[in-house]
């Protein structure tokens, strides 16, 4: 039997950095991942769809091209060939990730785990069955798409956020259920594409989760692009139709389509595990119970990412994998930190968010106040047509200091990196206002958004 000092159950962001970091701390380390490489990041999140909003951005700013002084003829969107440069970017990393775990000596054993002691992994290889000693074990198995029983996946025209990456050509029309960031997105992606997009949301507003004003003004620009934006609405009952289908809402409203995307959340993947058998403790919806040191109740098991109940974001559980690598191989010391957690969502505009809300500051009976400023306001934004957007910046009425922010905007996925660190090292608006920043830029929106609140 085959020792390690550390075995990584799944591959994702939580898992690859774990063993990555594992390695470089001088641990003997394996991952054992049952698909691809990279998790749901690569191969059906984060990556693949990032590929698509490209492609599609491309595509909508070419037909805007006489905005900008340029005479352009623009051909359909080929379907298949932007497919085929999202496979190929997946693919590519893919490759790097597999040559960096040669380059570290971490084994990787494709494969199906369970858990039969504290340190003994079987593992189902095709038809073969072997098992691995681990001194310490780290759990990052991620989650799936979660489904809905009005509207079970098909695979042909009720489809999932995976099987949805493998359309062969563009429906002529979309419905998405489910106005959270994953719904939001591929809402943009197809529009840009020129398909007709409904999208539902059972709360009150696209994007629940966040401020309230950013879940608004989205609607508002889906709807002047056309997209139906339906809120307040949820699927009571749906049948197929030949190649289409039809779905009635709670209002009433009877919705035919030609493909569907559920888009409803994303279930913890621990089902065959052995935790029970281990007696592994879950708290509620199935999520792991850890200590501050992310240690499950079965000492020298770890665990990371989507099966805990921290954000289920790709950096959350790549910085959870740090964190539990060095307590596997060296002492629980280290605690994760999740007051400072970035939130990204991809639609044109961008949104990004960090910290409180002024509503949330309020709630924690926090003295709070914002400063807001427009991209309207900027030089940059417009040279490059992008005005759309603004940034609320959240701070301590007395002592100035930073508590969060919510941008709308382009390239709001890198400008909150400046909010995330003011807040982690408890920067005011005074220190964020008297550093000079370039001109002309994105990054003054938040100069300019502190500048506001001090001059008030």
């Amino acid at each position: 039997m085959k020792k390690y000092d550390v075995a990584v159950i799944g591959s994702g962001p939580g898992g690859y950095a774990a063993a990555t970091a594992a390695s470089q701390l001088e641990a003997k380390t394996v991952i054992i991942e049952r698909d691809e490489i990279g998790g749901v990041c690569l191969n059906w999140g984060c990556i693949p769809t990032k590929a698509l909003i490209a492609s599609a951005k491309i595509y909508n700013f070419l037909q805007r091209a006489n905005e900008f002084g340029i005479q352009a003829k623009v051909s359909p969107p080929n379907i298949s060939k932007i497919y085929a440069r999202k496979n190929s970017i997946v693919s590519n990393l893919r490759n790097g990730m597999n040559a960096q775990l040669k380059r570290l000596n971490i084994d990787f054993i494709k494969g199906e785990a369970f858990l039969k002691t504290e340190n003994i992994i079987e593992i189902k290889e095709g038809n073969d069955k072997f098992e691995i000693d681990a001194g310490k074990i780290i759990i990052a198995t991620g989650s799936y798409p979660r489904g809905l029983k009005e509207l079970p996946f098909n695979g042909r025209n009720i489809l999932d956020s995976k099987s949805i990456l493998d359309l062969t050509k563009l429906p002529r029309s979309l419905l998405i259920v489910g106005g959270g960031a994953i719904g939001c997105e591929f809402a943009n992606i197809f529009n840009f594409l020129n398909v007709e997009v409904t999208i539902v949301e059972l709360e009150n507003q696209l994007l629940p989760l966040e401020d309230k004003e950013l879940g608004r003004r989205l609607a508002s620009i889906f709807k002047k692009r056309g997209i139906d934006v339906l809120t307040g609405e949820g699927i009571v009952e749906s049948y197929e139709k030949n190649e289409s289908v039809k779905v009635k809402t709670n209002k009433d409203k009877v919705i035919e389509i030609d493909k569907v995307l559920v888009a409803v959340g994303r279930v913890r993947n621990i089902d065959g595990l052995g935790l029970d058998e281990l007696r592994i403790k879950l708290k509620d919806d199935n999520l792991l119970l850890i200590n501050k040191y992310l240690e499950t109740t079965v000492q020298d098991i770890y665990a990371v990412g989507d099966v805990l109940s921290s954000p289920q974001l790709a950096h959350v559980a790549a910085h959870e994998g740090m964190i539990a690598a060095y307590n596997s191989t060296r002492e629980n010391k280290h605690v994760m930190d999740y007051n400072v957690v970035p939130n990204c969502i991809f639609t044109v505009p961008e949104i990004a968010t960090v910290g409180f809300s002024k509503d949330e500051a309020l709630q924690e009976k926090i003295d709070a106040d914002q400063s807001k400023y427009l991209y309207s306001a900027l030089g940059k934004p417009h040279c490059d047509g992008t005005s759309e957007g603004f940034v609320k910046i959240v701070y301590e009425t007395r002592s100035k200091e930073i508590l969060g922010a919510q941008i709308m905007g382009e390239g709001a996925s890198d400008l909150i990196s400046e909010i995330s660190l003011a807040i982690k090292k408890k920067l005011t608006l005074d220190d964020v206002a008297s550093t000079i920043h370039p001109h002309p830029t994105f990054s003054e929106v938040i100069q300019e958004a502190a500048l506001v609140a001090i001059r008030e």
